[in-house]
């Protein structure tokens, strides 16, 4: 008898670790999370078409590239703003010294002090947003720079009034573009904000080109439109 109950104590031990191990294996094929098994904690692993962490059609991918989209032609305004702005004061104490009537004398003084001020507002905008501004005109200006310093008395006053005419007149398409469509709402608002001066200069503009017969009948592409504003 006692060799029987010894025999059935190891037939009963050999079955239980029968299904111990049959328990561990479904484990290993369901619970340990192998693809395709659907059960709570399960790893799915990313295949082509799916969303996942590192799919670049993600929706946490596409609102990425959606939001430097939306940022980008901000940045473009308030890029070529700056370097449109510095060419303006620039410009405007060459009138100061190449001028040869005192409306354009006047006139030039004037860009230098408006711009200095939008110049230095959008410089402190441009900081709040880590935004580095260019540390020089565009080449386009530079070349408009050398040509007016070439130039004095009313040859000057025809060519930089003429100049002033267009150029803001391009501006303003610019600036009333991010006034109306910007999508940042501080650049937005300071476009808003700067455009009357803008409209104030073109008015003036025209008025002292008027006096020295400089020709702005014909309008051309303006700093802005380039790589350049105001």
């Amino acid at each position: 008898m006692k060799a029987q109950r010894m025999v059935l104590h190891a037939l009963a031990v050999a079955a239980l670790g029968a299904v111990c191990m049959a328990q561990g294996n479904m484990g290993q094929q369901g619970g340990m999370g192998q693809s395709g098994t659907g059960l709570p904690g399960a790893t799915q692993p990313s295949r082509p078409g799916m969303p996942g962490a590192n799919d670049p059609n993600s929706p946490s991918a596409t609102m990425g590239r959606d939001a430097t989209t939306m940022k980008s032609p901000d940045q473009d305004f308030i890029m070529k703003a700056a370097q449109g702005g510095m060419a303006e004061v620039n410009l405007g104490n060459l009138a100061k010294q190449n001028g040869g009537s005192d409306a354009v004398k006047q006139f030039g003084d004037k860009m230098v002090t408006d711009h200095s001020k939008a110049n230095d507002e959008l410089r402190q905008l441009a900081q709040q947003k880590g935004i580095t501004l260019p540390s020089d005109v565009s080449g386009k200006d530079k070349r408009l720079g050398k040509t007016l310093q070439a130039k004095q008395g009313s040859e000057f006053d025809k060519a930089y009034t003429r100049d002033m005419v267009r150029d803001h007149q391009a501006d303003i398409a610019e600036f009333k573009r991010e006034a109306e469509s910007g999508k940042d709402p501080e650049v937005k608002a300071w476009a808003q904000k700067t455009l009357p001066t803008l409209e104030q200069h073109l008015s003036a503009a025209k008025q002292v080109a008027s006096q020295v017969g400089a020709d702005t009948a014909k309008k051309t592409a303006g700093a802005m439109s380039s790589p350049q504003p105001q």
